[in-house]
């Protein structure tokens, strides 16, 4: 007689169509209908993989594509709702899998984006990349502001032109000479 241990406390009984629930205060005793106590099993048997719905249907229906269609949709929830009453749900759950099946899965085991962190290892990823922020403020190559140039004015008559150059945070304003091609000096303000 094959017994299936779903977890500490509970027991499955195949052949007897029976859970049984090991509590502080006893045993409590639940019977199954054949075909939900037939598609736990299956579903226990390939815990993590997918059952796809024709393996239902050759296992629990014998083939019989007729009534299996609904009778599957109706026994998974019953079979939900037989969890939640065991209160394994959410330790263990039956993920569908649209158009293809079932697969019982265990929370531990549903995907590594559920996984829950410990604190300090959030603080220390955390950490890290303030560090690495940091260090490559620190090293980067310090560059030397460009000289700016901005034009202020241009006189198309004498075609004389006056130009602000701000170097070290100095403004310096110069006017060329078109006559003489010079460019000459006029101020030097702080900026």
């Amino acid at each position: 007689m094959e017994i299936i241990k779903l977890s500490k406390h509970i027991e499955i009984h195949p052949s007897l169509n029976r859970i049984i629930i090991k509590k502080s205060e006893g045993k409590q005793t639940i019977n199954v209908e054949n075909q939900l106590m037939k598609l736990l099993v299956l579903l226990v048997h390939n815990q993590g993989q997918l059952v796809t719905k024709e393996e239902f249907v050759d296992k629990i229906w014998e083939g019989n594509h007729h009534v299996a269609e609904q009778a599957l949709t109706k026994n998974i929830f019953k079979l939900r709702k037989l969890l939640q009453k065991l209160e394994v749900q959410g330790s263990m759950e039956i993920e569908t899998i649209p158009k293809k099946g079932y697969r019982l899965i265990r929370s531990n085991t549903k995907s590594s984006f559920s996984v829950k962190r410990k604190p300090w290892v959030i603080g220390s990823i955390i950490g890290l990349i303030a560090i690495i922020i940091v260090a490559v403020i620190w090293w980067r190559p310090i560059q030397t502001p460009k000289n700016n140039v901005e034009v202020i004015r241009y006189d198309e008559n004498s075609k004389d032109t006056i130009i602000h150059l701000i170097e070290n945070g100095k403004v310096k304003e110069f006017k060329t000479d078109s006559l003489s091609d010079k460019v000459i000096l006029l101020d030097e303000l702080d900026e």
